[in-house]
């Protein structure tokens, strides 16, 4: 080979290796996390006014933030599009179809947020299979990077469906009222969460209470039982007081002309109770779970543990120190009421 060739050939091959180790080595700017906070409203059992939550607290919070949505997670049966006298043209099942897009979906409310319909009526939706769950979270990701503040409305209980959605979320905001069943109910779902993870923060909202002591009462209460049942290793689980709202006509008022009571009676006190709820809630950080974590625990949940040691033989008697004895334990914790009063914020 000719001389000159070789020589220059030796004099460029360091500098390329070198220009590609730097091009390697040189640090990459930090990217913006980007996505909304997703905050989920769920209860232990139906009447308990989760939906008057969710939809009057995205009120409350777009007066503050711009780009607020709301989702009707309540698969099959959503009614928030009813409390706000909007008529949804679609809803999360045509989530699934291959052409459509969370932005094609959103039906603007004269409130200044969007609203994701659940779909009222729908079968198809009730029935979804884990994996057309995980589909349908992969695909409200797009709506976490496009909004600021996301709520999801949940259906009440601990079913698959709803375990997906706060699974895959870092914020709940438990409602119950005084009843003792809403009260065991919402322990349920309290252990159920801690359960799967401890990095959950769960915030207690007292509803349909008669005086701002009553609702401390509830709450001391079902964070009574936690700190008995729940605690590991000496820490007690993470159970935070959010706020509570009156039993007022005026919702019920409200709700027969299709309008939320935040608009129709902004000086209502269950109306002023929600300002209180939301400012608390804005003026809080918790940053929302990224998707890959998100999506790892609605596997996780969506694979169920089939290892022999925690298999059950069918028609097998439940042991003495199973969890049966304790539920009803619980229960009579409730009833009996024997928690200390602890002094809180006024509302």
């Amino acid at each position: 080979m000719n001389e000159p060739i070789l020589q220059r050939m030796r004099s460029w091959w360091p500098a390329r290796r070198r220009a590609r180790s730097e091009r390697i080595e040189r640090p990459r700017p930090a990217a913006a996390t980007p996505g909304a906070r997703v905050v989920c409203v769920t209860s232990g059992k139906g009447g308990t006014g989760k939906s008057l939550v969710s939809t009057n607290l995205a009120i409350a919070v777009a007066r503050r933030l711009e780009r607020v949505a709301l989702v009707d997670a309540d698969l099959g049966l959503a009614n928030d599009h009813l409390l706000l006298g909007v008529h949804p043209e679609g809803h999360l099942l045509h989530l699934l179809e291959a052409d459509r897009d969370v932005a094609d979906l959103l039906t603007p409310t004269p409130y200044g947020f969007r609203l994701l319909s659940g779909g009222s009526g729908v079968h198809e939706l009730a029935a979804l299979a884990p994996r057309e769950l995980f589909r349908l979270i992969r695909k409200l990701e797009r709506l976490r990077k496009a909004s600021d503040f996301v709520i999801v409305d949940t259906s009440a209980g601990i079913g698959p469906q709803t375990l997906l959605f706060l699974y895959a979320s870092r914020e709940i905001v438990l409602v119950v009222t005084p009843d003792l069943s809403s009260m065991t109910d919402g322990y349920a779902i309290i252990k159920t969460l801690l359960h799967r993870s401890t990095d959950f923060r769960i915030r207690v909202l007292v509803n349909r209470v008669r005086s701002h002591d009553q609702a401390r009462r509830v709450f001391d209460k079902i964070r009574h039982v936690c700190d008995r049942f729940l605690a590991t290793e000496g820490a007690a689980p993470s159970i935070e007081w959010i706020g509570f709202l009156r039993e007022d006509a005026l919702v019920s008022s409200a709700a027969m002309l299709r309008r939320p009571v935040f608009d129709v009676h902004p000086d209502a006190p269950v109306s002023r109770g929600m300002a209180v709820i939301a400012e608390r809630l804005l003026d809080s950080d918790t940053p929302s779970l990224e998707l890959p974590f998100a999506i790892r625990r609605v596997l996780a949940d969506a694979t169920p543990d089939t290892s022999p040691s925690e298999r059950r033989r069918p028609g097998r008697q439940r042991h003495r120190g199973s969890q049966a004895p304790r539920s009803s334990a619980i229960e009579r914790n409730f009833d009996r009421g024997s928690c200390t009063t602890t002094s809180s914020p006024s509302a």
